[in-house]
């Protein structure tokens, strides 16, 4: 997986086949610091999200910590720090601008997109292969990508409802990986519930919606408490 392949686990065949297991194993460790420094800041602002406002020296932080991870460890840990910090209207706006821009090399709203297009193309190309089995998703990609569908839910979730109706105009790689089996089931859930934040923010979304689920022929369940709105059932 060429999106995403820096951030695998630390050992899987492609990603560090030549390495030895005292190199990964200081790899894991020198990760753990700074994981805890982002642990600490998630838990401050999570106790006290007062202090997000207007606090420019805190962004100037996140800028820092967000370049050059070469674990998916430290990203997810960078990332699960973003779900906290989105969890006000101006936090969700701070956070979708920095995943939208090019604060970041290589973090940002398109690397999930691409990444979850690239696993389609390349679960499609097996599927036309006879006798070639269904590629696993590396569970370092798997990860990553389950705590980037965590942001994007924060953030509309929280956004300001007039901004966020133009954050995502298109939303079907959200639906692309729903349909096959080898996709593990936590990564499918935070799909659905990333899918599930889109259903409010506008009728436009919704319609569309709606046209992906038949689209991919995925399972719908209407309950009454829905009032109409699609919920993705179980594969």
């Amino acid at each position: 997986m060429s999106v995403l392949s820096p951030y695998r686990v630390v050992g899987s065949h492609d990603f560090a086949q030549n390495s030895s297991s005292i190199s990964q194993q200081g790899t894991e460790t020198g990760s753990l610091p700074f994981n805890s420094i982002l642990d600490f800041v998630s838990e401050v602002y999570l106790k006290e999200p007062e202090l997000l406002l207007g606090n420019d020296a805190l962004w100037t932080f996140v800028n820092f910590a967000g370049e050059d991870h070469t674990n998916f460890q430290t990203l997810v840990a960078f990332l699960n720090m973003l779900s906290t910090l989105a969890s006000s209207h101006e936090g969700a706006s701070k956070v979708h601008e920095l995943l939208q821009g090019k604060a970041f090399r290589s973090i940002g709203w398109s690397t999930l997109f691409e990444c979850l297009t690239i696993y389609d193309e390349k679960f499609k190309q097996s599927l036309q292969t006879a006798g070639a089995m269904l590629p696993e998703i590396q569970e370092g990609d798997a990860k990553a990508l389950v705590a980037y569908l965590n942001v994007l839910k924060k953030v509309v979730e929280n956004g300001n409802p007039i901004e966020r109706k133009n954050w995502f105009p298109d939303i079907e790689p959200l639906f692309k990986l729903l349909s096959y089996e080898n996709v593990p089931p936590y990564l499918k859930g935070a799909l659905r519930n990333a899918i599930a934040t889109f259903i409010h923010v506008s009728p436009v979304l919704k319609d569309s919606i709606w046209t992906f689920l038949e689209q991919y022929d995925l399972p719908v369940v209407v309950g009454p408490e829905a009032q109409g709105s699609p919920s993705m059932g179980t594969q």
